[in-house]
């Protein structure tokens, strides 16, 4: 259980840390100022998102998933 919870971490980090940085070059060096006053108060807003709720997210979510498939 501990080798599967660190290969999820490892692969869900392997996904955020290129998209965390090149969203943040984008921001910072190519985006266009208006682009970036509505962008950059998106992302932090997500950023401090509480990760409880994602997960209750993904659970009802696959909850369905897995009603619509099974049943």
């Amino acid at each position: 259980m501990i080798v599967s919870t660190l290969m999820v971490t490892i692969g869900a980090m392997a996904i955020a840390i290129p998209i965390g940085l090149g969203v943040r070059g984008y921001l910072s060096d190519v985006a266009h100022w208006r682009v970036r006053e509505i962008v950059k108060p998106v992302v932090e807003i997500l950023a401090g998102f509480p990760r409880l709720s994602w997960d209750f997210s993904g659970l009802s979510y696959s909850a369905r998933l897995s009603r619509r498939f099974l049943v």
